[in-house]
């Protein structure tokens, strides 16, 4: 079961997508990483679209970092905003009913995105998931998803899943 978070956005593309089960879906691995500087000017950097963290609470604060790199990425990159869905976990994974023309996207954040004084930048990388194929939504439909609008850029709707 798929369930739209938000009533003030029109959903009849994503119901279009969930019930044909023949919709093509592609899947890309997404990583982010924050970079901060060492009191000894050495740079260190964190991946945080990895869910590494067990805390509940600090796992929520990352996937809100990641999607803030992800809209980011959105408005860079052209490729993000050709018409179709795409579904983004908040972490590491982006599916999407377009197939991305080209499959290794990635970019430097320089402006302040934490509020540590020893932040440097955010880099954001997008990659073709070639282990992983998903030919249709079909599996999608056995979950229980909650998915979230978080952006309309022209004819591409982009959607967070939140569980």
């Amino acid at each position: 079961m798929i369930r739209a978070q938000s009533s003030s956005t029109d959903y009849s593309e994503l119901e279009m997508l969930f019930s044909n089960e023949l919709s093509r879906l592609y899947q890309y691995s997404i990583t982010v990483k924050y970079v901060f500087r060492r009191p000894d000017d050495r740079e260190v950097s964190f991946e945080i679209s990895k869910p590494f963290n067990k805390n509940p609470i600090l796992m929520e604060q990352d996937r809100k970092r990641c999607e803030q790199v992800y809209k980011k990425a959105i408005i860079q990159f052209k490729q993000l905003r050709q018409p179709g869905v795409f579904l983004y976990d908040r972490q590491s994974v982006l599916y999407s009913t377009v197939q991305i023309p080209n499959e290794n996207l990635s970019f430097t954040i320089t402006q302040q995105f934490s509020k540590h004084p020893n932040f440097v930048r955010a880099e954001f990388l997008l990659e073709r998931d070639k282990t992983t194929t998903i030919g249709s939504v079909e599996h999608l439909h056995s979950k229980n998803l909650s998915l979230k609008h978080i952006l309309k850029y022209g004819s591409s709707n982009h959607y967070t899943i939140l569980s």
